[in-house]
């Protein structure tokens, strides 16, 4: 596996979630074809020690200690030349980028030929993607390339599977639904309303927001909609946990439509401080203008956090709408206010959707199933 998740050599206890997860995968691995192994290059600086996690003969991931994301290629191939010198061939090559690592992923299993996955976590056909940087252009024609001649893909959503497959003409049969899996969030057992006294929410109701600030988010669309909610619900509160580029204009917005003073811009939030911000939060609120997951979205509904949702690819696959939360048509700001608005007044509903979309996620977005399906399609790949 080829991987940019620096976090799987993070030097906190426990090396965090993602080592947890991929501990699971190599467990499974070896449950289903003993004596099989993971091993992982990932991204590193080189200017950190060199680093490698080792489980047994299960589990080994190595960072790349790179210069840049161009040296990360080279290191990666340099890397698998001195494993292939000692004797090492992988029968499955995977990346979890199309592009960059996507391009050396595929030649490699050329070389030795193993099989390649290519995987696709982001919205390679919205424009809103094309725009997130002057190099996505280029990203884009590469990673379409390569997954092209994948043997197989992973994608996060069926929306996206249909997507690669109306663009690119990828046999359907061989592209796998497998979503992120979800997040371990606790559900404390203090009362709502002493997360609000942290947050300085007491005696309001709490509309959030989590995630990166910038251009698909559509964050002025979620500022409109805070500005017509205010209008009819008055004791209301809006919290936006994250940074990014589009920060500044949202607090600039804010405002200018008089109602900043309603805000809580809590900014960056370390993932193990999050569970407490949803459990106060009484809707969570995402105007998307694309979304290939929406990890946020399950986090939201495993603390029982019914979610108004714009209806694209992600949000499409999570929110049973109507059960679990409600789903909108992009830009509709009447009808995403309304539905906020009806949660944020009928607490009975609001606790309806909240236990339903938590039932929905543990059935459907558990992690030992997400895990089951991942491996499982490894090893269908590699037959």
């Amino acid at each position: 596996m080829l991987s940019k998740d620096t976090s799987l050599l993070a030097p906190q206890q426990g090396f965090g979630n993602a080592l947890a997860r991929h501990r699971r995968y190599a467990e499974k691995l070896n449950a289903l074809a003993p004596g099989s192994q993971l091993r992982i290059l990932t991204l590193s600086s080189a200017l950190s020690p060199e680093r490698k996690y080792m489980e047994g003969s299960r589990l080994l991931i190595r960072g790349t200690r790179s210069l840049s994301r161009v040296s990360f290629v080279c290191d990666i191939r340099r890397i698998v030349e001195q494993w292939r010198k000692r004797g090492w061939l992988p029968q499955v090559i995977t990346a979890q980028t199309p592009y960059e690592e996507g391009g050396v992923g595929l030649s490699l299993a050329q070389e030795f030929g193993a099989k390649f996955i290519g995987q696709l976590h982001f919205d390679l056909f919205s424009d809103d993607w094309k725009k997130e940087s002057i190099w996505n252009g280029l990203r884009g024609w590469a990673a379409k390339r390569n997954l092209a001649k994948a043997d197989a893909v992973r994608v996060v959503s069926s929306s996206m599977k249909s997507e690669l497959h109306r663009a690119l003409g990828f046999p359907e049969e061989r592209i796998c639904v497998i979503p992120v899996t979800s997040s371990s969030m606790s559900l404390f057992e203090d009362s709502k309303d002493s997360f609000k006294h942290r947050l300085d929410c007491a005696g309001y109701k709490v509309v959030l927001f989590v995630g990166k600030a910038y251009t698909p988010k559509n964050l002025n669309n979620w500022v409109t909609v805070a500005k017509r909610i205010t209008e009819k619900v008055a004791d209301v509160r809006f919290v936006i946990a994250g940074d990014g580029p589009d920060l500044p204009r949202m607090k600039d917005d804010a405002s200018k439509l008089g109602i900043g003073s309603k805000f809580v811009f809590l900014g960056h939030v370390q993932h193990s401080k999050l569970a407490e911000i949803y459990r106060a939060a009484d809707v969570f609120l995402l105007t998307s203008s694309s979304e290939s997951f929406g990890r946020v979205l399950i986090e939201a509904a495993t603390a029982e956090l019914p979610v108004v949702a714009t209806r694209c690819a992600g949000p499409i696959d999570i929110v049973k709408n109507g059960e679990t939360g409600w789903l909108c048509e992009i830009d509709a700001i009447e009808a995403i206010t309304h539905k906020t608005c009806e949660l944020l007044q009928d607490e009975t509903l609001r606790q309806k959707m909240g236990k339903a979309a938590r039932k929905h996620v543990d059935e459907v977005f558990s992690g030992d199933g997400l895990v089951d399906d991942l491996v499982n399609f490894w090893l269908r790949t590699a037959a």
